[in-house]
């Protein structure tokens, strides 16, 4: 994903709820995250922007349900310039 971008993708788990929220780290807003309407709460839709400063590598995400349930993914994309 290049710098000062716009994206949308989906994250794929289980047991998402309303209100979960998504961390990239530094320099990569979370603009909005959508638990996609299903009997499991499997996906997440999340729109995101790389700021124009962001640093470059491979990045990861952070899901945070409301209950306090944490998961960590492997890398989901990666900065270039």
């Amino acid at each position: 994903v290049p710098r000062n971008t716009r994206l949308t993708f989906t994250v794929n788990g289980s047991n998402f709820v309303d209100g979960a929220t998504v961390a990239f780290g530094p320099g990569i807003a979370v603009q909005d995250v959508t638990v996609v309407d299903d009997s499991n709460g499997s996906q997440l839709e999340v729109r995101i922007k790389v700021h124009r400063r962001a640093d470059t590598g491979d990045k990861y995400a952070t899901v945070t349900n409301l209950d306090g349930g944490v998961s960590a993914s492997v890398f989901c994309f990666e900065v270039v310039n």
